[in-house]
């Protein structure tokens, strides 16, 4: 299980209660969270600590210490985080909450937690919860609130002698494989603004780059790849194959930070001499750190067949998909701001351009004449093997005799019909899913249960069937969207430079 530093944790410091003193509060308090199921945001803290004023910015003082634009960020951030944050955190049963805020201190402050001390600098986060009985800041010292640009960042803190096991919950959180296909959705999403549509929207003057390539200048697809990515590597499965995948958002994630507000005409020679550059060698080498190479290598059976390894394939196959369709947006730009000079490189990316673009289309949706299969189809055939391995572990029904414990002191066997289900086997050695004894009348007379045992069988392969359905939905969505992004290649090229 993956394991971090406790500052990662909250601290919770009781600010203030009401009705009993503070040492009977944090008493009643720990003593109620110990009986808490565990995986919660509490995990971590066996204590709640006294005595420390802290200097917190109340929710009304916080606009006139961040920029206006910044502290609205701000707000609308604390509304999204607080649906989790209140849910995480441990609430004594006899409690409800009044008012929940995120806030950081103003001043600096020491601390002494567990026989270790912190210094804490201004900025440093604070979950502020209060409730009918008490007010607690729930500090978090790996975090801090950038006054100058409202913007929160993260701490270098020091690993601590004595690491502590992730919370359970957390976990969850991380490991979501519904987490990854909506992030891999996500990204196909954004395709919709890479390719122009029709051929040369965007393309005006004053637009700037990272608005072609993210639609508006929005790179929230890619940072969540790149988070679902680490934490596909921290899990350890297909680390080095994810690795590669995760060189390539990493790279884009970091060029779309800084691609400004360049316009598009200024932005050519920059495309040519970084950008496709970098791009091209990823996408058409061979190599083992190529993109082409490790997306491939996530689709073979030993590693799709790892837990999340489907999951995980299609989010590979989106960052793939992304840095091809990339591509030929940044050659449609040079094909069609010329610059002096550069007429030569700019020919010859108008030239690649439809070979590139075809290359993309195939990539998602194959091609017939060459037997080539698409991701779009690759996938769903693997959604069909898993479907029919699962179904063909039902047996068929047949005759046989199961075990029966109540027949004489060692008990005995009853004769009848029923089918099994590899996937599910029985306790006690008993090969039988369902199974229907003979029905004995009199001491001459058997009735057979066959009829009953192939209903029940009908009836439990449609209720297989149906959750291999609703398991495989989101997969089958993620497919859909490959196929609906495509967009037909223009007629008429643009005009490009010829001399």
């Amino acid at each position: 299980m993956t394991e971090f530093s406790p500052v990662f944790f909250p601290t919770p410091f009781l600010a203030l209660c009401n009705n009993v003193s503070d040492q009977a509060y944090r008493d009643a308090f720990v003593e109620a969270a110990a009986q808490f199921p565990p995986g919660t945001l509490w995990e971590g803290s066996d204590q709640l600590h006294l005595g420390l004023h802290l200097e917190v910015a109340a929710p009304e003082a916080r606009a006139a210490l961040l920029p206006a634009d910044q502290h609205e960020t701000l707000i609308e951030k604390e509304r999204r985080a607080l649906d989790y944050i209140d849910q995480g955190f441990f609430l004594p049963a006899d409690e409800t909450i009044l008012r929940s805020y995120i806030s950081f201190l103003t001043s600096p402050a020491s601390v002494t937690v567990k026989g270790r001390s912190s210094d804490l600098p201004a900025g440093t986060a604070v979950y502020v919860r209060e409730t009918q009985a008490a007010m607690i800041w729930y500090v978090m010292p790996s975090l801090k609130i950038d006054i100058q640009s409202g913007k929160p960042v993260l701490v270098e803190s020091p690993t601590p002698e004595t690491p502590v096991k992730r919370p359970a919950f957390l976990m969850k959180k991380a490991a979501s494989p519904q987490k990854a296909l909506k992030t891999a959705f996500t990204l196909i999403k954004t395709f919709k603004f890479l390719i122009p549509k029709p051929y040369g929207d965007f393309t005006g003057a004053g637009i700037a780059l990272v608005e072609m390539l993210m639609g508006g200048g929005e790179s929230k697809s890619i940072n969540e790849a790149v988070d679902e990515i680490k934490d596909f590597m921290q899990q350890k499965d297909a680390e080095k194959q994810m690795r590669h995948i995760s060189a390539f958002t990493d790279w884009f994630q970091l060029k779309s930070a800084s691609l400004g507000n360049t316009p598009i005409e200024d932005s050519v020679d920059y495309i040519l001499d970084d950008l496709l550059k970098y791009i091209n060698d990823t996408l058409d080498s061979t190599a083992t750190d190529s993109l082409f190479s490790n997306v491939n290598a996530l689709a073979e059976d030993a590693l799709v067949r790892q837990k999340d390894g489907l999951d995980r394939l299609c989010l590979a196959v989106a960052v793939y998909l992304l840095a091809l369709k990339i591509r030929t947006q940044l050659e449609s730009i040079v094909a069609t701001h010329p610059v002096q000079g550069r007429e030569v490189e700019q020919r010859s990316a108008a030239h690649r351009l439809p070979e590139h673009y075809r290359t993309f289309m195939i990539s998602i949706q194959g091609d017939k004449t060459s037997g080539i299969l698409g991701w779009a189809e690759r996938i769903e055939s693997q959604l069909l093997l898993f479907r029919n391995e699962r179904m063909a572990k039902i047996g068929p029904v047949s005759r046989g005799q199961q075990y029966n414990p109540l027949k004489g002191l060692a008990g005995g066997h009853d004769d009848g019909w029923g089918f099994n289900d590899k996937a599910h086997p029985n306790p006690l050695m008993v090969s039988w899913k369902f199974f229907f004894a003979d029905r004995k009348n009199n001491c001459f007379s058997v009735t057979e249960r066959k009829d009953e045992a192939k209903k029940a069988r009908d009836a439990y392969v449609v209720k297989i069937s149906n959750e291999v359905e609703a398991a495989h939905a989101e997969y089958k969505k993620f497919v859909s969207d490959l196929k609906s992004n495509i967009i037909n290649w223009p007629e008429k090229l643009p005009h490009i430079p010829t001399r």
